[in-house]
């Protein structure tokens, strides 16, 4: 399957950090461009590898038009393409989310938590990144046993980090 165009959305230019254009999670990348319609990128066509190999969920075809990261305010990543300890939780449950907060507040939003239930209750474990919070998670929605098989991982694997946001979930 071809992965959908992202349209208007432009949330991961925003979001998410790029070591090769120096840019940190949550600043507007410098070659975005000010127009809200259009291509965005003005190097698209040179832009990094981490830019062109990025396929956030819903570009990959998961939920319809209303899930557009830019309209429900979180951006799914797929755990495997983010950091060492989602890698290793990914590999213990197939179907494991990085949710980036797209703006301040957004997993409040009832249509937005419903999403992530919705999510939680196909089995997925939903590991949300506070906006502002580069490196802390603030919430995991998803099964009480798929909760506690990634907090047993975390145990074993000495990562404290998730490990915490784990043992204070509120698994749905």
């Amino acid at each position: 399957m071809n992965p959908r165009t992202c349209g208007d959305c432009r949330e991961c230019c925003t979001v998410l950090g790029i070591a090769e254009l120096k840019k940190p999670p949550g600043a507007r990348c410098q070659h975005l461009s000010r127009a809200l319609t259009g291509a965005g990128c003005s190097r698209y066509p040179t832009r990094p590898k981490a830019c062109q190999e990025y396929l956030c969920v819903w570009r990959a075809g998961s939920g319809d038009d209303d899930t557009r990261p830019d309209k429900v305010g979180v951006m799914l990543t797929h755990a495997d393409n983010t950091s060492e300890a989602c890698r290793g939780i990914n590999n213990l449950l197939p179907y494991s989310y990085i949710a980036h907060e797209c703006w301040a507040g957004a997993v409040a939003v009832p249509e937005t938590r419903d999403l992530l239930i919705d999510y939680a209750s196909l089995g997925v474990l939903v590991l949300v990144i506070k906006w502002g919070w580069w490196d802390e998670l603030g919430r995991v929605f998803g099964p009480k046993d798929v909760v506690h098989a990634a907090d047993r991982w975390c145990q074993d694997n000495n990562h404290p980090n998730l490990m915490g946001i784990l043992q204070r979930a509120d698994p749905d």
